[in-house]
């Protein structure tokens, strides 16, 4: 689990520092959730029975420290 966490963070920061303008949060945000909800997906299929349900998915994340959508653009440039 570590592994993919790590590696979804650097997919994440990537994205976010080339596509992290002023003006784009929400697609940053749509780009987050939908990267969340299909991890959520691909781990819940390891077995039969659901390995997580939501809450549980949500709160794993945050202690793995998912990083969250970001402007990265300072209002000066």
């Amino acid at each position: 689990m570590r592994k993919i966490t790590d590696m979804l963070n650097q997919k994440f920061r990537g994205y976010y520092n080339y596509y992290g303008l002023i003006g784009n949060y929400k697609s940053l945000w749509k780009f987050y959730t939908i990267a969340m909800e299909i991890l959520y997906k691909w781990l819940n299929r390891r077995s039969q029975r659901k390995s997580f349900n939501w809450s549980e998915f949500t709160r794993l994340m945050k202690w793995y420290g998912i990083l969250k959508p970001k402007i990265l653009e300072s209002p000066n440039n």
